[in-house]
């Protein structure tokens, strides 16, 4: 775990901090895939007891995160290709669907700011690719799924939400410099989808919105080949 990113926790709401913080890892690739989780070295880190340490990983395990393997310990659970599509099949639905039941719903004001600030990344290509507009990324993203006032679809979403920004943040981590251009692509994909919303074109902002998620798709798969050419899941 990186020392670094870790702090000592307060006694008060340790159970929560600790699983905050491990998730944390576990989302941004800090712990790597099918890296296993010394609960006590964690502990350590952490400056709290084992409890509240495997009651987290516990809980990962439940979302997904973590696997438990019975007399051996938790781990980081993997990522594969495999995996990858099938989760992000899962997102186009729940996302067209958002898209479909919330275009007319979307605020103007929010969306234009998005194109507004999606404009200028992109006339500003060399620092765009030096500092990638991500957060641009996710308030896009929210903004559709939000706008659906489906308490079900929210549900099921938030379930998914960090196996899908664990699997997104593979491109963020392990993207090598020949595939910077990426960045750019995606921040064009980004504004499509958004001008298309901004203007209520349902047809072509679901085409834009379905092509960019299967372009991530595509692109994290690619990523995971090589990493996994390598012999090693090097993040």
């Amino acid at each position: 775990m990186d020392m670094e990113k870790l702090r000592k926790l307060n006694i008060l709401g340790a159970d929560n901090q600790v699983y905050n913080v491990i998730k944390d890892s576990i989302v941004t690739l800090r712990l790597k895939p099918n890296q296993y989780l010394n609960i006590r070295e964690i502990s350590q880190q952490l400056g709290t007891s084992i409890t509240p340490v495997r009651s987290a990983l516990q809980r990962l395990a439940n979302e997904g995160l973590v696997i438990a393997k019975p007399r051996i310990g938790f781990f980081v659970s993997g990522i594969d290709e495999n995996q990858v599509k099938n989760l992000f099949a899962v997102r186009k639905s729940l996302e067209l669907l958002a898209l479909e039941n919330s275009i007319n719903r979307i605020d103007s004001e929010a969306i234009s700011e998005i194109i507004f600030k999606l404009r200028s990344a992109l006339n500003d290509p060399e620092k765009t690719i030096s500092s990638p507009p991500y957060d641009l990324d996710y308030k896009l993203h929210d903004l559709i799924i939000s706008s659906y006032p489906n308490p079900y679809l929210h549900r099921m979403f938030s379930q998914l939400f960090s196996l899908i920004t664990r699997a997104r943040n593979v491109i963020r981590v392990c993207l090598p410099p020949s595939e910077k251009e990426w960045i750019l692509r995606e921040a064009q994909q980004h504004l499509e989808i958004a001008e298309q919303i901004f203007m209520r074109n349902l047809s072509k902002a679901r085409e834009s919105l379905d092509r960019h998620i299967e372009a991530s798709c595509e692109m994290i798969c690619k990523l995971l080949k090589e990493i996994e050419s390598k012999g090693e899941m090097s993040l």
